[in-house]
C-alpha cells in the first residue's frame, strides 16, 4: 500500500548525520520501554535463523520518492524517481552487514527478504542496490503473497505466480483478466489508466474512480466495474476480492487464498528449498511494516515442518492500528526506522 507514505514528514539532509549518530542511544531507549522485550529477546537468541523481512511502500520508500502518478521508477530512464534511494540502499545494506556479523558471532544465520505488495522488477532493483553478501539469495513474497521469488546464484530472479499454479484460481484469473483487458483496451478505465507488470494479482493504476464506484467503508464496488465482476460471481465468490486505492487509482483483484501472512510462511519454505534453513532450525522473522497488512505476529510450523515465530516491528509513520499491535516500534519513520530496528536486533543479540 502507498497511502501510509503521505503522513511522513521530510527531514532536512543535514539532520541525517545527527540522526544516525543517535540511533544506538535511541534503540536502547526503545528497547528498555518495550513491553514485549523479554519475549522478543528470548526468541531472537534461541533462533538458529534470523529472517529480516521488509515492506517497501512507506518503509523503504516514502513520499518524496514517488512521482505524481505514484510511480517509484522513472520508466524513461529505468532509474529511481528519487536518486537518493541508490545511496540509501547502500547504507541499509551496510547496516544489514553489521547485523549479519553479529549473527555470525552468535552462531546464527541472517536472511534478508521482502514481503511487499510491489512487483518483481522493483524487488530486483532493491536487491541490486544491496551488497553482494546481503543480496545473495535474497527472497521475496510479492503482491500480498501472490508471488514468491528469489535470486539464484547468477543473480537472476526466479519467480512463481501462486494463483497460476492453482487450477481453479488460474481459470478464474484468466476469465476476470480477459474482461479487464477488454475494458482497459476500450478506455473504460480512463485515459490515464495503465497496467503495471504483475504476475499474481490483476492490477491497474490510475483507474477512474467513477468506473469503480468504491465504497471505502464496505470495501465494495458499484457502477461499470460491478457489471463486469458480477459475471464472475462478485460479491459472493469468496475466491477473490477487490481492493481500490483512491489516492493513486490503484485497482487490484486479489485472491483470498494468499496474503502477506501466507507469504511470510512461504519465505521460510523457499529458504528451506535453497538450503538456507535446515529441517531442525528454529526461525524468527522480524517484519518491518507500516500498515495493518503488516501485522504478522504469530508462531507456527510451515508446510515443510519448520517452526517459526514472527514479530512485527512498526516504523514510526505506521497506521495507529499497527503501532498498537506491533511487538516493537521505532521512533523514526521510513528508512530511519529500519536502521533503528536493526540496532534493536543487534542490542538484543548483545545481551547476555
Amino acid at each position: 500500500m502507498l497511502n501510509s507514505y503521505q503522513v511522513e514528514t521530510v527531514e532536512p539532509v543535514s539532520a541525517g548525520g545527527e540522526r544516525m549518530r543517535n540511533i544506538l542511544a535511541v534503540s536502547q531507549s526503545i528497547l528498555s520501554l518495550e513491553k514485549h522485550r523479554e519475549q522478543f529477546e528470548l526468541t531472537l537468541n534461541q533462533a538458529d535463523v534470523i529472517m529480516v523481512t521488509v515492506d517497501l511502500d512507506g518503509v523503504v520508500f516514502k513520499h518524496p520518492d514517488y512521482d505524481q502518478e505514484g510511480r517509484i521508477i522513472d520508466e524513461s530512464t529505468e532509474s529511481w524517481t528519487n536518486p537518493m534511494i541508490t545511496d540509501e540502499l547502500k547504507i541499509l545494506g551496510a547496516s544489514l552487514q553489521l547485523l549479519k556479523t553479529k549473527c555470525t558471532e552468535k552462531g546464527k544465520r541472517l536472511i534478508v527478504a521482502l514481503n511487499t505488495n510491489r512487483e518483481i522488477g522493483i524487488a530486483k532493483k532493491v536487491f541490486d542496490g544491496l551488497p553482494d553478501d546481503i543480496a545473495g539469495h535474497c527472497l521475496c513474497s510479492l503482491e500480498a503473497g501472490h508471488v514468491k521469488a528469489f535470486l539464484d546464484k547468477s543473480g537472476n530472479m526466479v519467480a512463481q505466480s501462486l494463483p497460476d499454479s492453482d487450477a481453479e484460481l488460474s481459470t478464474l484469473k484468466k476469465a476476470v483478466g480477459h474482461d479487464f483487458e477488454t475494458a482497459f483496451s476500450d478506455g473504460l478505465f480512463g485515459k490515464l489508466a495503465y497496467k503495471p507488470f504483475r504476475q499474481g494479482m490483476i492490477t491497474y493504476r490510475n483507474v477512474d474512480p467513477e468506473i469503480v464506484g468504491w465504497d471505502e467503508e464496505a470495501k465494495t464496488v458499484s457502477g461499470p466495474l460491478l457489471t463486469i465482476l458480477e459475471k464472475h460471481g462478485y460479491p459472493h465468490n469468496h475466491h477473490f476480492k477487490v481492493v481500490y486505492y483512491p489516492f493513486d487509482g490503484g485497482l487490484d483483484i486479489q485472491f483470498t487464498k494468499f496474503s502477506k501472512q501466507t507469504g511470510e510462511v512461504d519465505l521460510i519454505d523457499i529458504a528451506t528449498d535453497l538450503g538456507l534453513v535446515a529441517s531442525n532450525d528454529k526461525v524468527i522473522q522480524v517484519h518491518f511494516g507500516d500498515t495493518w497488512s503488516d501485522a504478522l505476529n504469530g508462531t507456527g510450523q510451515t508446510t515443510k515442518g519448520i517452526w517459526y515465530d514472527v514479530f512485527t516491528l512498526a516504523v514510526a509513520n505506521s497506521q495507529q492500528r499497527l503501532l498498537d499491535h506491533a511487538k516493537a516500534t521505532t521512533q523514526s519513520g521510513g528508512r530511519w526506522g529500519i536502521y533503528e530496528g536493526i540496532r534493536l536486533l543487534e542490542d538484543m543479540l548483545t545481551q547476555t
